[in-house]
Order: structure tokens, then sequence, then C-alpha cells
């Protein structure tokens, strides 16, 4: 039988970048791994020019520059989970459109895909796909609430009812694109640990806040447009998605206290202890059947 030890394993890198969420994403594929061997740069795959087959998870966001990312170099052994695809530079054109990259996603299968909307696009080209949800949902559950926690405001450009704000932190997720790379990493760690021991409801926009924190079994309201596809597995959790103020005024023509009453600012915790171990046991699956297909090194 063989054994990871003879394998190597890589992570993902997000030189110039401005969102952690990144790195909490890679945080959350690489402590399920057996180890991270090296680092490759996200929008770079394509690219690269390795010796040895490495084994990477493609969790997250792809991608800033598709034509310089698929398919990806012949030594990447991928494993595809909580994979999305964007529409927002012509990354699913691109994809669809190369049958180089159709080929590679066959070969690749089945795709774990973080929103079904991605799943659906994908198995449309004729590529096996599964919903898989996002690693961020893995997260181990804090042991406890914090007794004399905050609430804890994750990049939220707009005013909150002062019951919430005068009991509370504004982070950001934003860090400058010339911070180092273990610097950012390093950034996202220490975020999480806050989340796990202060907060007591977490109010965000940000997806990688949201997810990694109902993990964590934190309360959470999110703020967000319900018609995206990229944040729809929020919905499918059981977690609602506010509009955003200037959405909520476009439709009702109403003041922020009429915005401020249509959000339960009070929410429970979701219990997805069920759906967690499910994810778990799925993307162990997937790795062990990955490892199975290479040669040791």
């Amino acid at each position: 039988m063989k054994t990871f030890s003879n394998f190597q394993f890589a992570g993902l890198s997000y030189p110039n970048l401005t969102n952690i969420g990144d790195h909490i994403q890679s945080i959350a594929a690489e402590r399920l791994l057996p180890r991270v061997d090296k680092r490759f740069e996200r929008d770079g795959l394509r690219h690269l020019d390795e010796p040895d087959q490495s084994v990477l998870v493609m969790n997250g966001w792809f991608s800033h520059r598709p034509e310089d990312c698929f398919p990806l170099a012949k030594n990447i052994v991928p494993i595809y989970f909580g994979f999305h695809l964007t529409h927002w530079n012509g990354s699913w054109n691109y994809v669809l459109n190369n049958e180089q990259c159709l080929e590679h996603f066959r070969m690749n299968g089945p795709i774990g895909c973080r929103d079904s909307h991605t799943a659906a696009k994908l198995s449309s080209a004729g590529i096996e796909t599964f919903y898989s949800k996002c690693l961020t949902l893995t997260f181990p559950k804090a042991p406890s609430r914090p007794r004399h926690g905050w609430n804890v405001i994750v990049d939220v450009p707009f005013p909150l009812p002062p019951s919430i704000e005068d009991r509370s932190i504004r982070i950001s997720h934003a860090v400058s694109p010339k911070m180092q790379e273990h610097k950012k990493r390093r950034n996202a760690e220490d975020v999480l640990d806050f989340y796990r021991n202060n907060a007591n409801l977490v109010i965000t926009t940000r997806l990688h806040c949201a997810l990694p924190c109902l993990a964590l079994g934190i309360p959470v309201v999110f703020f967000g447009d319900s018609n995206d596809y990229r944040i729809s597995i929020t919905k499918d959790l059981g977690l609602p998605i506010y509009s955003r103020p200037e959405k909520f005024f476009k439709r009702s023509g109403c003041d922020i206290k009429m915005f401020w009453d249509s959000v339960d600012w009070q929410p429970d915790t979701l219990d997805i202890e069920q759906e967690k171990q499910g994810i778990l046991d799925s993307f162990s699956a997937q790795l062990w059947r990955r490892a199975s297909s290479l040669r040791p090194r």
C-alpha cells in the first residue's frame, strides 16, 4: 500500500493580492494534508516547471489570470474540492471555449465545487462534478463561547444600530498588496484565533469570514447579493443573506431605521456539525483516490 510519505504536497500562494480570505481557504485545506512541501502561485499554475509530482488542493476562487492558470502544469496532481470559477473576468468563457481546459477537467474529475452553479456549468460541458461546499466549513467548533465577547464587524462599510456598535470591534480582511506572503498567512491565522476567542456575533460582507465563523460555532449576520452565485452556499446552509442598504433602499425607498429593523441581530448559532463531517469524509476519500494515482518520488 502506498503511504503519504512517498509524495509531495503543495499549497497555494497569493502574491500581490489583498484579501486574506484566500489565505483562510488555504489554511483550511492545508490542515487536512499530511504536510505542505511547497507553495505555488494560484494565478500561474499553468507555467510551473516542476520536476516532481505534487498533490495540490484546488479550493477557492479562480482566477485573476485564467490563461495563466488552466490547464494546470503536467506535474500538478489536483484535488478539485471547494472550487469556484468566476464570471468576473471571462474565466468561464476561457475555460468553456478551450478544449485543453475541458479535457483537463474531464481527466481530473470529479470536480468538487464550492457552489452549485459552478458544478452545473461544468457538468453541462460533460465534466463530472459534485457540490463539495467549502473546506472553511471544517474548522473545529470552538469549545466554548467567550464570557465577555464582542460584536465583531468585518468589512461592513455602513452604520449599524447603536446597540450593535456600542459593543463592537471593527476589523478588515483587506491587507496591503506589498505585505509578504508569510505575514498575510500569519494575519489570517491571527484573525481566525480572534474570532474563536472573542466573537459572540460576527457581522460581515465577506464570505470567508462568514463560513469559517459558522464552523467555529459563532452566530453570523451576513450582507450580500442573494442573486450572486458566488455566495449561494450561505443560503444552502440556512444562513440568511441580507441586502446591503443601497439595494434595500432602492427596493423600499425607506430610511436606515427600517433597514436595521429588517435584520435579525440576535441570530441562532447554526448547527453544521453533520454537514462538516460529511465534507471531511468526502475530502478524505478524494485525497486517498488522488494519492493512489501518483508515482512515489
